[in-house]
């Protein structure tokens, strides 16, 4: 009995090793197979396009305008994306009713679409088109789609020193300088106004007891920061002291 265990140990343990190999082989084959489909399956060909398009003039008959977006990259896609929508009366843009020439839009999230190969056309869900107001073609320059794609273009300037602050207005004045840009569109020199920021500002200490005899509490300010020959050393703050401080004393003199 004891000879027919041993003789059946090893057995038992060469079975269980055929297993787990097989098991091996068989996840392997699996993975094999599984590259296999997928290197068969046709690779997706992504469409990017520019965020910014090129709104047209509202067509009064149909009270609807197109937005067209230029392609950025991709291979195998549509030059231009065209959407279609109704004109409104509050964008700054075009309302049907003026002679303002086209605009330009920006779309949330960048345009990505996947397009698979052999494939011509695809349907792409957008959400809302927003109007980006800042940047507009000159009054006079209205033209073409194509001729306005400069208008996805940001204009960039060259930045000038701020001025000193105007102290009846409180605002000090910068200017721009077109660096990059078409100058049919791009305005060749821009001003921009802010408020002054403060010239001094100083450290603030903790206010004093009430004073008896004046009713009053300091607090005394030093300089942080600013020019010591505009800005004092030193400043003392006073305000009156609160009222049921007053209140309480003269109650308590009286004897109530």
């Amino acid at each position: 009995m004891w000879s027919i265990m041993r003789l059946d140990v090893p057995f038992v343990l060469l079975l269980a090793l055929m297993m787990t190999m097989g098991m091996v082989l068989g996840s392997r084959r699996h993975r094999r197979q599984r590259n296999k489909s997928n290197q068969a399956q046709p690779r997706r060909n992504k469409c990017k396009y520019f965020r910014k398009g090129i709104i047209s003039d509202c067509d009064p008959a149909t009270n609807m305008r197109s937005v067209t977006f230029q392609l950025k990259k991709g291979e195998n896609c549509p030059p231009t994306q065209v959407y279609h929508q109704s004109c409104t009366t509050d964008d700054g843009v075009n309302n049907g009713m003026g002679s303002q020439s086209a605009g330009s839009a920006e779309m949330y999230p960048t345009l990505n679409a996947s397009l698979m190969e052999g494939f011509s056309c695809f349907t792409l869900k957008i959400q809302e088109v927003s109007f980006d107001k800042s940047i507009n073609l000159l009054e006079g320059k209205a033209g073409t789609v194509e001729d306005n794609f400069i208008l996805s273009q940001a204009c960039k300037y060259f930045k000038g020193s701020w001025s000193d602050c105007d102290a009846s207005t409180n605002t000090r004045t910068r200017e721009l300088t077109l660096k990059k840009g078409d100058a049919s569109v791009c305005l060749p020199k821009k001003t921009i106004t802010k408020k002054c920021k403060k010239p001094c500002k100083y450290d603030k200490g903790p206010w004093s007891e009430c004073s008896e005899s004046s009713s009053q509490r300091e607090r005394q300010l030093t300089l942080k920061k600013g020019d010591p020959n505009v800005c004092n050393a030193t400043l003392t703050l006073v305000k009156p002291c609160r009222q049921h401080v007053a209140f309480t004393a003269a109650r308590t003199s009286g004897g109530c």
